[in-house]
């Protein structure tokens, strides 16, 4: 999502444990040019329930 306010992108990411987060962050999301930080919030609990689509690749 393109958002306004503190942020620039608000990205909403299925991965299977925090190895994978870990690992997203180094071999994708760090190398893409002019992305100097992030912040990364997770979910404690789904209040409610909204499928999406995903797509392996």
């Amino acid at each position: 999502h393109l958002v306004s306010g503190d942020y620039d992108y608000l990205l909403r990411v299925v991965v299977k444990d925090t190895r994978d987060y870990e690992r997203l962050l180094r071999e994708k999301l760090y190398k893409i040019k002019g992305i100097r930080h992030s912040r990364s919030s997770f979910v404690l609990r789904t209040l409610k329930k909204a499928d999406l689509p995903l797509f392996a690749g």
